[in-house]
């Protein structure tokens, strides 16, 4: 569970972290950094820095998003494109890009690459120069395509409008804006001003998305607070279906007004749907817990609302991000605020996360994910799930307690419980983390996804894939297929005549003198290997003596019954370096 600096700049203030998971495997992690480039002006600049997708290399030094250099620009957002380019979108207080005037309003731009990291041409404003904030708040890739980037527009006097704007993947925005909310309410405070709405996008690969942001809410039943809502639209902005309060004002008796819902994130799901995460204040308090329920893919209400820290309830919880893990599993990360035993002040904060199943029901604890000891002043970026299958979170944090804040990356694997299958013939797909998956009877399809995933079939003819990882496949009883897919994985296929394809890594193939008539179709010699589990090396040297050719194929014989076949391998390519002992 390795935790890195996300910049090379420790001698700065650096907030605003955010991950974006590129098509290539690697991770760009943007954010903004108080000090710019020596000898630029303003204060905030963007930056970004490239890290390989196991986290194992870096880029040597940071690179500048923006091209302003006046006044501050901060608050990234990205996504990426099929192509292997991503965008990233950010505000600026600075003088308008398109006609110069340098005002106390914020303006969006954004900024295309290619998938070598060459740029596309310099950042370009995309909201209008009024008398206006337009904040940042998402950015999404929709199945056609195509980047949306999710706007809120203050209007002044506690109302938002919530913007979509979308361009091609080389930079050509697709038509004009489209008001998706309008004046979306919140409240005013006298000394800190409006209240924020945070919305947030989610697109499914139907051709539509789903938005979701709080605001003020008088409910039929006399609660007033802030709600969340969801609303569902088409790729080009055409809503479908209402508005929906699908997180709204709580009931409380020590609250007379109910308690607040916030904070909405939003994110869809590869089975269909969407899950949606926020916060719920605590009765007569300024502490918060964290909520989760699932939606249809309509984006209404599909499960009942529950605690995700319902094993962590001291302290102030804060939602960070909701993932989707893939196979109906979603996991949710949050801050817990840990109070001091003295005086009950928050002296640090941990990440955790915590998973739920395709019901909407946890099936694991509350787990870490940030490393070691709390963290002081902990707090922003998001979660995503490289292609190992491992959590990757960033968030920011005062580590020296001298008021400079860093930007942290931090890497770890998870393991989900084991999933054992009834009885009858099951099609299971595992998640993008760590998967567990024990098949009974039946004949089983069982495809662990990404992850270093264990599948066993049990008995019957199952089919197991191993997907991205390095994957432990064992076909038990019966005439298996094993693909183990991308990875250096292990295939066992024992009893039964079975089919095994270790695809692309160095793969390594398991039998005994019981295993049955089995075919390896992808032996790859100086790559692959063997293991007999019960033979000695004196024997396995006899196998290989005995070797025989047919049609192009080598046969070894390993007892009355066992034999592997491997297809379209010379005798004279296996040795005793292919075994191992």
């Amino acid at each position: 569970m390795p935790t890195y600096y996300l910049s090379a700049n420790r001698n700065s203030q650096q907030v605003d972290p955010y991950l974006i998971q590129l098509r290539g495997g690697d991770i760009l992690g943007v954010w903004s950094d108080l000090y710019p480039d020596p000898g630029v002006g303003g204060t905030y600049g963007v930056y970004g820095r490239i890290w390989r997708g196991d986290m194992g290399a870096v880029s040597p030094t940071d690179a500048r998003i923006n091209t302003l250099t006046e006044d501050i620009q901060h608050n990234p957002k990205g996504t990426a494109f099929a192509n292997g380019g991503w965008a990233v979108a950010f505000e600026s207080k600075g003088p308008s890009a398109i006609n110069g005037t340098d005002d106390a309003w914020y303006d969006t731009y954004i900024r295309f690459y290619n998938a070598d990291g060459t740029t596309r041409g310099p950042a370009i404003q995309i909201t209008p120069n009024t008398q206006d904030d337009h904040y940042v708040a998402q950015m999404v890739t929709l199945s056609n395509g195509q980047a949306l980037t999710l706007v809120a527009r203050y209007e002044g006097a506690g109302d938002y409008d919530i913007l979509a704007y979308r361009h091609t993947a080389a930079g050509q925005q697709v038509g004009p804006a489209v008001r998706l909310v309008d004046d979306a309410e919140t409240f005013v405070n006298s000394i800190t001003g409006a209240g924020y709405i945070d919305p947030s996008v989610a697109a499914q690969v139907n051709g539509t998305y789903a938005i979701a942001w709080h605001q003020e809410t008088h409910q039929a039943d006399g609660l007033i607070g802030y709600a969340v809502w969801t609303r569902l639209f088409r790729n080009d902005g055409v809503a479908i279906g209402p508005a929906r309060n699908v997180a709204p004002v709580t009931y409380h008796p020590q609250e007379t007004l109910g308690l607040d819902q916030t904070n909405g994130h939003i994110v869809a799901r590869n089975v269909g749907g969407f899950a949606l995460g926020w916060n719920r204040d605590q009765p007569d308090s300024l502490d918060g817990d964290v909520y989760f329920r699932l939606l249809d893919r309509f984006a209404a209400g599909q499960t009942q609302a529950v605690m995700v820290n319902s094993d962590r309830r001291a302290g102030d919880q804060y939602m960070q991000d909701i993932v989707d893990l893939g196979g109906g599993r979603t996991l949710v990360t949050y801050f817990n605020q840990i109070p001091d035993a003295i005086d009950d002040i928050f002296d640090g904060g941990q990440l955790l996360g915590r998973v739920f199943n395709a019901a909407g029901q946890a099936i694991t604890a509350s787990f870490m994910i940030s490393e070691g000891a709390p963290y002081y002043e902990m707090g922003g970026g998001n979660t995503i799930i490289n292609i190992w299958g491992q959590i990757v979170s960033t968030f920011s944090s005062e580590i020296n307690y001298d008021d400079d804040e860093d930007v942290l990356i931090v890497q770890r694997d998870y393991v989900l419980p084991v999933q054992r299958l009834g009885a009858g013939n099951n099609s299971v797909m595992g998640s993008f983390v760590h998967d567990r998956i024990e098949g009974q009877g039946g004949n089983d399809a069982i495809w662990g996804n990404r992850g270093n995933d264990r599948l066993n079939g049990g008995l019957g003819n199952d089919t197991l894939r191993g997907g991205v990882g390095r994957d432990t496949l064992e076909g038990h009883n019966g005439n298996d297929r094993l693909f183990g897919d991308i990875g250096g994985d292990v295939l066992m296929g024992n009893g039964g005549a079975d089919t095994l394809t270790g695809g692309q890594g160095a793969d390594v193939f398991i039998f005994s003198r019981t295993t049955g008539a089995d075919l390896i179709t992808d032996f790859e010699n100086g790559l692959d290997r063997f293991q007999i589990v019960d033979m000695s090396y004196a024997q396995v040297r006899s196998v290989i003596a005995n070797a025989r050719e047919v049609g192009g194929d080598t046969i070894l014989t390993l007892g009355p019954n066992a034999t592997i076949r491997l297809a379209d391998t010379d005798r004279s390519e296996i040795g005793l370096s292919d075994f191992i002992f």
